[in-house]
């Protein structure tokens, strides 16, 4: 069972120059400190980084672990929300 899964387009993600993380990657650091403090044990997140491309239908897996996650967060930009149109690169 995942606790949160992060839904983002990876434009959204890029590094600013002499920033060593975008600010998802940023989002995430937070997220697991905060929750671990409330837990009392490291969550358990989902999302893809990198790992699964836009030209790798990955459709299928994100189901399945829908499923099993308790909360979903969608950053919703413009890449994001045209994602279908742009050829499936994310």
């Amino acid at each position: 069972m995942w606790d949160i899964f992060i839904s983002y387009a990876h434009i959204d993600n890029q590094h600013y120059s002499g920033i060593p993380q975008g600010w998802v990657d940023y989002l995430q650091e937070r997220l697991e400190i905060r929750l671990a403090q409330l837990l009392g044990r490291p969550p358990r997140i989902w999302r893809d980084t990198r790992n699964l491309r836009g030209n790798l239908n990955f459709q299928n897996q994100i189901n399945n672990d829908l499923a099993d996650v308790a909360v979903f967060i969608s950053i919703l930009s413009p890449r994001y929300l045209n994602r279908n149109s742009l050829d499936g690169k994310c």
